[in-house]
């Protein structure tokens, strides 16, 4: 699948996105930090797609609040993520957007991070859903879209699908 420049949010990284802020060169990078969008039943323009089902709702099947996630881009590096973290607790975080929000059972929380040597940044990134008949998210899902990585299962311990953020890393 090419980078349509919508499906993917393509995505991130790229020219000529109008939306997002860019550096000289025109290229954009996944901002430390994001919005979640709660509880409203349409998704909001520019939320991050779920590329297999198309249901881009995080709390899809799990009960609980429409959760969408929104991308922040930036154009500058030094706040740029390069690894996304799935948090999932027993315990609410003060502070912190819950990604199941309204949901019975656990906590879960995204991490944008970034780690010391911060050489590569995350230029795109989606959601992949797969329903347990499927079998688990891989990273052979993922590159069949043009990501080179992918985040752990957002509904681990949750009955239902495969839940992963994937997204890939670039200089």
């Amino acid at each position: 699948m090419a980078d349509s420049g919508v499906a993917v949010f393509s995505s991130i990284y790229g020219r000529g996105l109008r939306h997002l802020p860019s550096d000289s060169n025109g290229y954009v990078f996944l901002h430390l930090d994001y919005m979640l969008i709660v509880d409203v039943n349409t998704p909001p323009h520019g939320c991050i797609e779920e590329l297999n089902t198309g249901k881009p709702d995080i709390n899809a099947g799990s009960g609980g609040k429409y959760v969408w996630l929104l991308p922040k881009g930036t154009d500058n590096r030094e706040q740029a993520g390069n690894y996304l973290h799935i948090q999932i607790t027993e315990d609410a975080i003060q502070g912190r957007n819950d990604l199941a929000a309204g949901a019975d059972g656990q906590f879960r929380y995204l991490r944008v991070l970034l780690d010391e040597q911060g050489r590569v940044k995350i230029t795109k990134v989606a959601l992949y859903r797969k329903s347990n008949g499927e079998g688990k998210v891989t990273l052979d899902d993922a590159a069949r879209f043009g990501f080179n990585r992918g985040s752990t299962n957002i509904n681990e311990g949750r009955d239902g699908d495969y839940l992963h953020l994937i997204y890939s890393v670039s200089n």
